[in-house]
This record gives C-alpha cells, structure tokens and sequence, in this order.
C-alpha cells in the first residue's frame, strides 16, 4: 500500500521553518556590541576632524574682524576707539558694534540707538542677533553665539583705547608688530554689543599657558583649541599663540603702539 501524498507527516517529524525575522538572541547582542564598537572607535577621529576645522573657522573670523578695521580706517583716517562714552564718559558702545557696516552688517548697525547704552531695552533685538563673525564656531546655541571671544587689549598704551581713536601714524612700534585682537577663553566671552575686551594683566596671563591648571583656585580657562590661540595684528596679520612661545616682556611688547621696545 503506497502512503498518502496528501498525508500530513507526523508532528514529531515535523519542524517548521524559522522566519526570516527570527534572529537568536545572541546575534542580536553581537551585531549590537559591534555597532557600539564603530562608534567608540570613530567618535575620536570625529573629533580630530573637528578641531582643524573650528580653527579654520576661527581664523576666518578674524580675517572677516581684520578687513573691517581696514576699511574702517581707510573710511575714518583711524580705528574705532574701544567704546564710545555718552556725556558723563560712560561705556555706550563697542568696537564690534562700530565694525558692522564693514561685516555686511549695515541694516543691523542703522537698527541701534548709538545715543543709549548697548544693554538698553531699546537695543536688545539688535543685542539677541547673532553676527557670524564674532560667534564661537565651537559652539551653536544661539544663547551662546550671541558671546564673542574675540577681545581687545584695552590699555593707555594699545591700538584701541577708551573714547581715543589711533591712527596708523601713531603705531611707531609697527603695525605688524602690534596686537590689536585677542581670542580669549570661552569662559572669558562676552556679550558681542558689550563694551567690555581685556587688559595687559589679562593678557600676559592667559597667554602664560594655553593648558588648564585645575589646582588654582580661579575656574581654569575653557579654550576653542587644544594647545593655541589666535591674535589679530594690526598690519591684519594673524599669529597662533602656543605656549611658552614667548615671554612676559615680549607679550606686553606685543600691545603698545609706541613703547620703543625691539
């Protein structure tokens, strides 16, 4: 007698196919585990990749910073002083807000009242924009791209003083031996509008060591770069700042216009 064709086969004879979207459980932990691996083994050559470029982006900005002076000066005879000052000499306005109609910022320089102070309800739309030349390329929040790094050497004796306007003339030292701009610490920054840079005690410390120092009692700085820093010359020439590159003297030098030093 030949078996049915039609005949089921016994169930113990019978073992259905897997699905194709059945996987055992320890695939699924391998494939994972592997994935986690890739991610851990790229994530220091992304950020690697990220540190040329933010430099890159950093000096650009500084470059875009440099060409305005130039064509302020060519437009004004001089450069901007570091603030302007109302009637009873106080702090209105920045050098950086003088700068925008040179960073194709024209209609926002025409929208602030320069006769109030930069932190006057009246200017505070123009305050909350974001300039691209002077956000922080490190970071994106645009709470936090409102803050620039980008700081003046303020003193009796530096190309942008308080309420004086330099002209080139005035730079015996030579322009190419002159910083004009710093690019400070990101816990350092300061609103863009606000008519606050830095000093020469500032200056000489923060280019002492550009590598934190944990142990002092001050937050240590929080730099955009590993191991550098950017200035700004007034000839328009930009240097990168590395440590122990030069001395006290020598960075003081650095900010006088006609301190006769070699």
């Amino acid at each position: 007698m030949h078996d049915n064709p039609f005949q089921s086969p016994a169930s113990s004879e019978f073992k259905p196919p897997n699905p194709a979207w059945s996987v055992p459980w320890e695939k699924i932990a391998l494939g994972l585990g592997l994935c986690g691996l890739l991610v851990a083994l790229l994530l220091p050559a992304v950020r690697t990749a990220r540190g040329p470029t933010y430099r890159a982006s950093c000096r650009n900005n500084i470059k875009q910073i440099s060409l305005a002076f130039e064509q302020y000066v060519k437009d004004h005879g001089s450069y901007p002083p570091a603030y302007t000052v109302d009637a009873n000499g106080k702090p209105l306005h920045s050098w950086r807000t003088m700068l925008l109609p040179y960073l194709e910022q024209e209609t926002l320089y025409k929208s602030i009242d320069l006769t109030k102070p930069w932190d006057d309800p009246v200017n505070a739309k123009a305050l909350n924009t974001v300039v691209s030349a002077y956000a922080r390329p490190t970071l994106s929040v645009d709470s936090d791209l409102q803050r620039t790094t980008y700081l003046a050497i303020v003193t009796q004796q530096s190309c942008l003083r308080s309420g004086t306007p330099t002209a080139k003339k005035d730079i015996t030292d030579g322009l190419g031996k002159t910083v004009v701009v710093i690019e400070v610490p990101e816990n350092y920054a300061v609103p863009w509008m606000s008519p606050q840079d830095t000093n020469e005690a500032m200056f000489v410390e923060l280019m002492r060591d550009l590598t934190p120092r944990p142990n002092e009692e001050a937050e240590p700085p929080r730099w955009s770069h590993i191991g550098m820093s950017h200035m700004l010359f007034a000839d328009g020439h930009i240097e990168e700042i590395v440590p122990d590159e030069k001395s006290p003297a020598e960075r003081r030098a650095l900010i006088t216009i006609d301190g006769g030093e070699k």
